[in-house]
């Protein structure tokens, strides 16, 4: 969900078999992308994550090392789902105020309840029309 100027946005999407990891990446990148849509990237942005995985390539500077190793790993193996993570690196120098904080993902962030809520929706549906 994305909260800006008095105003939200929720939306949920799936891509069936696709691991955690990649969903999570997936809706960060969406997220950033709707805002550079709409000409929001040069706002003041806060967006809470409960994804370690996403947060951690970012702030610890795992995305940085993926790119100057080429896309590999340090232990030399490919980066799982580099083609999501080459978008976000492409996306992300076109926000000059984003903040990112965790928080822990389904417990009292309402904002991370309503999405996992979403989400489990998007997943019943998806599993009902694989069936």
């Amino acid at each position: 969900m994305i909260k800006y100027a008095g105003k939200q946005h929720a939306a949920s999407a799936g891509e069936f078999g696709a691991t955690n990891n990649r969903m999570e990446i997936m809706a960060f990148l969406q997220a950033l992308q709707y805002l550079v849509q709409r000409n929001l990237n040069q706002q003041q942005i806060q967006a809470v994550l409960d994804s370690r995985y996403v947060l951690n390539a970012i702030q610890l500077g795992w995305l940085k090392n993926w790119q100057k190793r080429n896309w590999k790993t340090a232990n030399n193996q490919p980066v799982a789902n580099q083609e999501l993570w080459q978008q976000v690196a492409e996306i992300l120098p076109k926000f000059a105020k984003l903040n990112l904080q965790w928080t822990k993902g389904h417990a009292t962030d309402q904002g991370n309840v309503f999405v996992d809520n979403l989400l489990n929706q998007t997943m019943d549906k998806m599993e009902a029309a694989n069936l």
